[in-house]
């Protein structure tokens, strides 16, 4: 057993503005992006979690991301490998990096060589992380069902976090401790709009009434509904045309258009992606067919300097 890291920093130095992430994400590795099952007609077998390709590249946006795992590297290497092809995973711990107390592998973040108001981590095991809870969201275990959106439910949170800005991420994962954290921030969203819109619309009211108070009675008689109005750029439906898109709408239709930019751009780099491999496999065949014909003529060549080929000689008569 390791009972200490193998070294007091883990990860070397960040890097530096504009290629380095502001916060640093530390994933889990086993049923919580991949799942291991074992059975005696197929022995060992693994599952990449629904969505977790398109969970690591949106993420590596916003985040320098590195797996730490308890396994061994030379277990956990060769489906890291498979899961992680285009290398958003900036870096592997494993094993050999946590410290090992009262028979539990402890992840030690303090020697991440990274300032810890900036660590996210998302583990299934709250021991293996106790040391810095405060860093920590705590996920179900992923058996391997197909039917899951684990992952995907975190995203919002995880992207409203970083585009934030906040200076130190302890007091707000601090706050979900204990809780189901896409659905507790969904009902911090829903919350938060709903009390701006009704002093948004109080507001609004009060000013157009001390205005003019035929407005305010002609109010009364035509109601408050909201009605349908598309706003234009933005993509924004739904908004009282009144007041306009309100801060909340304005902040999810550039989040939606980042979304939708970010999975155009994927979507081109997998088909530049794909194109290199055709033209390195093409580049190869063609490779090996030139040395087999240098093969032969070497072959030939070798069999003129020798006199050319012999006729075969007569048998001896009976």
């Amino acid at each position: 057993y390791y009972t200490d890291p193998v070294s007091p920093s883990l990860l070397p130095d960040p890097l530096p503005e504009p290629y380095g992430r502001p916060y640093t994400l530390v994933i889990n590795l086993n049923d919580t992006i991949l799942h291991l099952d074992w059975s005696t007609e197929h022995g060992w077998r693994a599952a990449k979690r629904p969505g977790v390709e398109y969970f690591l590249a949106y993420m590596s946006q916003f985040y320098e991301i590195v797996v730490f795992t308890t396994s061994q590297p030379h277990n956990a290497q060769p489906l890291l490998d498979k899961l992680d092809p285009y290398g958003y995973m900036m870096y592997r711990l494993y094993r050999d990096s946590t410290k090992y107390v009262d028979g539990v592998h402890l992840k030690d973040l303090s020697h991440l060589n990274r300032d810890l108001k900036k660590v996210v981590a998302i583990d299934v095991d709250e021991k293996a992380i106790q040391l810095q809870r405060d860093n920590a969201i705590i996920v179900p275990r992923w058996d391997g069902t197909s039917l899951d959106d684990g992952l995907l439910k975190l995203i919002p949170f995880l992207e409203m976090l970083a585009l934030s800005g906040v200076d130190d991420v302890r007091p707000v994962l601090h706050s979900y401790i204990g809780k189901d954290v896409p659905v507790e921030f969904a009902r911090w969203q829903k919350k938060l709009r709903d009390d701006y819109e009704r002093k948004r619309r109080e507001e609004y009211e009060r000013t157009q009434a001390a205005a003019n108070p035929v407005a305010r009675a002609a109010q009364g008689l035509l109601g408050r509904g909201r009605l349908i109005v598309e706003q234009p750029g933005l993509g924004i439906e739904n908004v009282d045309p009144a007041l306009g898109p309100s801060p909340f709408d304005i902040m999810e239709a550039q989040t939606r258009q980042m979304r939708e930019a970010f999975l155009k751009d994927q979507e081109n780099f997998r088909k530049m992606a794909e194109e290199q491999r055709k033209q390195q496999i093409e580049e190869m065949e063609k490779q090996m067919k030139e040395m087999k014909e240098k093969k032969m003529s070497m072959l030939e060549w070798f069999g003129l300097q020798n006199g050319g080929p012999k006729a075969p000689e007569a048998s001896p008569a009976s």
